[in-house]
């Protein structure tokens, strides 16, 4: 009983299930890319597969289109390359005011 109460204290995204468990992930390098911290966001991505790592990306070129040309450098998945694409097609959008 003890193991589960220290896994949740040190991965709080680790009780959760699913979608759940990504939408927490996602949360994680969203917060540390906002506060800018670069070690944590870094750490938060290497948390994540590959394609959702991506994906992660992809969702924050979407929120912050401003650093959708630096995030969409990072994808390296098909899948992500290509909606990282209709993001850097809307160029109207790099102005945003996030």
């Amino acid at each position: 009983m003890i193991w589960l109460l220290l896994v949740a204290c040190a991965d709080p995204c680790a009780m959760r299930w699913g979608s759940g468990k990504e939408e927490c992930r996602f949360e994680q390098v969203k917060t540390a890319f906002v506060a800018k911290d670069t070690e944590s966001y870094n750490a938060a991505l290497k948390a994540l597969d590959p394609l959702t790592r991506d994906l992660a990306r992809v969702r924050l070129a979407v929120l912050y289109p401003k650093e959708a040309t630096r995030l969409c450098g990072e994808v390296r998945e098909p899948v992500a390359l290509q909606k990282c694409q209709q993001i850097l097609g809307r160029p109207h959008l790099q102005g945003g005011a996030r």
